[in-house]
């Protein structure tokens, strides 16, 4: 697709891959050259087992994920089943969320997965979002811009697609980033 946005350019010449493959959510359109993945290193414990199949996704009625922009600020009534517990209830009571964006220092932290009630469920998939979106924020040193490369994002045009297990207490975001 041509285009004289730079942003589209940029996005392109980074060999960064279009949005592509599987989903859950087939309902809802998407053009794969709007749709960039954001480049991580995968996380894989040797030690663990194998957890390939264990996704949270965060869909909303206009896109496959939701904002860090709107997550950080707890603005995730789009989000659908946000109040629905994120996880398994034999998930233990912190989960370690694992960034590693390509051409950055790994980074992870321990964070609750279980509400501090005395049925201690899983956390909602709105809570969870908002929780991925301060730990992103904090991996980049407080800012609410993904640099990669020489290619900046703002938080509005970044999106949580879904957390991967990728060990047994560690889980991973996938994210993407959206270009006009």
């Amino acid at each position: 697709m041509a285009s004289s946005d730079p942003t589209q350019a940029s996005l392109t010449a980074a060999n960064w891959k279009p949005f592509a493959g599987p989903t859950m959510l087939q309902q809802v359109p998407l053009r794969p050259s709007q749709y960039f993945v954001v480049p991580q290193d995968l996380y894989r414990d040797p030690n663990s087992l194998e957890y390939s199949n264990d996704y949270v996704y965060f869909a909303t009625s206009t896109a496959h994920g939701i904002s860090l922009a709107q997550a950080i600020t707890g603005e995730v009534d789009e989000l659908h089943g946000k109040d629905i517990p994120a996880f398994e209830a034999s998930v233990s009571s912190k989960i370690s969320v694992r960034i590693q964006f390509e051409g950055r220092r790994p980074y992870y932290r321990q964070v609750m997965a279980l509400r501090s009630t005395m049925s201690a469920e899983p956390i909602g998939k709105g809570k969870l979002a908002q929780k991925i979106a301060e730990e992103t924020k904090a991996s980049l040193g407080g800012s609410q811009t993904l640099t990669i490369g020489d290619i900046s994002v703002s938080f509005e045009r970044v999106f949580l697609r879904r957390l991967r297990r990728a060990s047994k207490g560690s889980w991973q975001p996938d994210y993407y980033v959206l270009v006009d």
